[in-house]
């Protein structure tokens, strides 16, 4: 049985690092770590909710109006379950929607409803992640007291090398661990 004391959502965005959360979810389960995952629309372009689901042993969320009579919304009954939320991969859409207030699917609502802390590892084009309006958003989530691990310098799926390469999965647990020890 998962332990309790341990409740993260990991958030999936529809970037082609999609599938490095598989090996996120697959990596906190094995140590004891209940997980609820949330899909945007567009990571199941990459990923399918299945695949989490079979990983997490638990129902994978994408859909932003589904609602419990028992549980209310669900954007707010995922935020009471968690201690912490990881989006892992995140686009330079979602970053900009987090910076700019916009709930525009579950996962940007369950972002802004919650007051838990947020890790957010980046995956993008050297492009997207270099522009000025990027790094204003970074910035300014930053300031929030918003948690970011990468991205880093490595090859990207446009086939070039440069900064963008999703960060490491054990360094993305490292953080999760400091963060869940405080």
């Amino acid at each position: 049985m998962p332990n309790r004391s341990r409740r993260i959502i990991v958030g999936v965005t529809g970037g082609v690092a999609a599938y490095k959360a598989c090996d996120l979810v697959s990596t906190l389960v094995k140590e004891d770590v209940e997980i609820r995952c949330i899909m945007t629309e567009n990571a199941t372009k990459f990923v399918s909710p299945l695949t989490f689901q079979s990983l997490s042993q638990e129902r994978v969320f994408v859909d932003q109006f589904e609602y419990d009579p028992f549980k209310g919304p669900l954007h707010i009954s995922l935020v009471d379950f968690a201690h912490l939320i990881v989006v892992m991969p995140a686009t330079a859409n979602f970053i900009a929607k987090v910076a700019a207030g916009i709930a525009d699917d579950l996962l940007t609502s369950v972002v802004l409803s919650s007051p838990k802390p947020l890790i957010i590892v980046p995956a993008m084009n050297t492009e997207m992640w270099d522009k000025a309006v990027t790094q204003e958003n970074v910035q300014r989530l930053t300031a929030r007291g918003i948690t970011f691990v990468g991205p880093v310098s490595g090859r990207l799926s446009c086939g070039r090398t440069g900064m963008g390469h999703i960060a490491a999965t054990s360094d993305v647990i490292k953080v999760i661990c400091d963060k869940i020890e405080k």
